[in-house]
């Protein structure tokens, strides 16, 4: 994942230069694969690229704001990232309406989030209502939600195995071929487990 997107990334700067807006998706993808240093540096970039370049009711501020999320997540900022996550669902309902794939998607990363801030209560609703939204949707129509971080963290906590979680992924990229995102997933779940194989 980091050799694809560091290419793109040079590809991009010497083609359109350092401000260009593909490169937003860029850095949000890089965030993933880099060390936290280097990826806050991705999320940075990406920021100010999308600020300048996109309204801020934009769905790629929504894109950003949703890494922004998960980056405080995993830092334990949960109460800020649960207000990043409200930001991105205002974004995407208003200019993708409320049943869109990034809503659910958002919506699932939140229900973790409703247990870490103890309130089991808003977990129970985002969950809820991600899996309304995954069940009816034609990008998502398949037993497995997106290969995302709920899919991750289930494998890591050995809920499921590496088995599943690989086939979990290979499912998604073969039926979501209008989202890019479970390639990365499915790469970090390769990446992160090269040492059992």
């Amino acid at each position: 994942g980091r050799q694809m997107g560091r290419r793109a990334e040079e590809i991009r700067l010497a083609v359109f230069g350092p401000d260009h807006p593909s490169l937003v998706y860029n850095y949000v993808l890089l965030w993933w694969t880099e060390e936290p240093q280097k990826a806050q540096v991705c999320l940075d970039k990406a920021k100010a690229i999308a600020e300048a370049a996109y309204p801020s009711d934009h769905p790629m501020q929504a894109l950003v704001l949703t890494y922004l999320a998960l980056a405080d997540d995993g830092a334990g900022g949960y109460a800020e990232s649960w207000s990043l996550y409200e930001r991105a669902l205002q974004i995407y309902e208003s200019a993708n309406g409320p049943t869109h794939w990034r809503v659910a998607t958002d919506l699932g990363n939140m229900s973790g989030l409703g247990d870490s801030l103890g309130e089991p209560q808003r977990e129970l609703a985002t969950r809820e209502r991600a899996r309304a939204i995954y069940a009816t949707s034609e990008v998502c129509r398949f037993p497995a939600r997106l290969l995302d971080g709920e899919t991750a963290r289930r494998e890591a906590a050995g809920e499921i195995d590496l088995e599943e979680a690989i086939r979990r992924g290979e499912e998604a990229i073969e039926l979501a071929h209008a989202v890019r995102e479970p390639l990365f997933y499915l790469a970090f779940i390769y990446e992160a487990q090269a040492d059992r194989f």
